[in-house]
């Protein structure tokens, strides 16, 4: 039970050093500052100069964003609200438990992170690690 959870947290913090190693640009190309950057499209949690992709439907019929939404610029701003039970953050989280529901998709997504660095957006293992870290901290690990 012990190596799972060295690999868990030996992930993260490779996954960390690589987040803080690399510009906050290389996470979202073109995207411009949640100050300076227009709402692409009434409703949705995407800022920057990049469209978003089509809205998928999430839990209360609430459009979720599909697979290689930007989310760089909205971590601080209101609609994403992260730690509560609405908003983009809540959404996209449900979207991305859903994807790694089973035990063997969760395998193949992490042998997809390590393996093949296209395979998995940076928005998706970021969103991963700050589900993971959340998760300690409400466990008082």
């Amino acid at each position: 039970a012990a190596l799972p959870i060295m690999r868990s947290l030996l992930l993260g913090c490779s996954l960390l050093l690589a987040c803080l190693a690399l510009p906050s640009a290389a996470f979202c190309p073109g995207a411009r500052t949640a100050t300076t950057a227009s709402l692409k499209r009434p409703g949705s949690p995407t800022r920057g100069g990049l469209s978003a992709p089509p809205l998928q439907k999430g839990r209360g019929g609430r459009g979720v964003p599909g697979a290689g939404a930007c989310f760089m610029a909205t971590w601080g701003t209101r609609e994403w609200n992260w730690g509560y039970a609405q908003g983009a953050a809540h959404d996209a989280a449900f979207a991305l438990r859903t994807k790694l529901r089973g035990e063997t998709q969760r395998g193949q997504w992490l042998q997809s992170v390590v393996s093949d660095g296209e395979a998995v957006s940076w928005d998706e293992i970021k969103l991963c690690l700050a589900l993971k870290w959340q998760k300690a901290a409400r466990e008082g690990r």
